[in-house]
């Protein structure tokens, strides 16, 4: 008995249909280590060691309740270890100012209602710029969110975000995201 080979076309099409459910994942993947490249590379330079910033993968992100946006592990010593957890919405945030930051309407910020986009994209912002604060070795919460506050503008021009936006989360972080912060994070400024 002959052992029959199957067709190039059988070949292809069979090759086609094992590839094609994982194009979504792959798009997916590539947009998640680009934020987690960009991210570490300004944590990096704003602490002067090498970062690495983690973002949930899609399991994760779709079965995992996250309690924190961000964290960074301290060791029996005290000194951070040189990576930080993001949060799904977190690093969904920085994913929309890389792709969209010249076109947000960060005015909004400072007294408006804002589109979803604008104060997500802000939140993660901040985020970012509170967790490099602990990676630069402050503990305390209400220190690090206001040294946060001195950083932020920077974080946001390292996506993409034009000076005067910065400028305007850096307010928008002081006068409402404070606000809705557990006590722990404020009144060290």
């Amino acid at each position: 008995m002959a052992l029959r080979l199957p067709s190039a076309r059988a070949l292809l099409i069979g090759a086609l249909a094992l590839a094609v459910p994982g194009v979504p994942y792959a798009y997916a993947r590539s947009q998640r280590l680009e934020v987690e490249h960009r991210a570490a590379t300004v944590a990096s330079a704003m602490t002067n060691r090498s970062i690495h910033v983690k973002c949930p993968g899609p399991i994760r992100k779709r079965f995992m309740y996250e309690i924190h946006e961000g964290s960074v592990w301290f060791d029996a010593d005290g000194v951070p270890v040189s990576e930080t957890k993001l949060s799904a919405d977190t690093c969904d945030g920085l994913r929309e100012a890389l792709d969209h930051a010249p076109a947000l309407q960060l005015a909004c910020l400072t007294g408006g209602a804002c589109p979803g986009a604008e104060e997500r994209v802000a939140q993660a912002l901040a985020v970012l710029a509170h967790e490099i604060v602990h990676l630069r070795g402050v503990r305390d919460e209400a220190i690090t969110e206001c040294h946060a506050r001195g950083r932020v503008a920077s974080v946001a021009a390292a996506f993409g975000i034009d000076p005067a936006g910065g400028e305007r989360i850096a307010r928008w972080q002081t006068v409402t995201w404070s606000q809705e912060l557990p006590p722990q994070y404020r009144g060290a400024c």
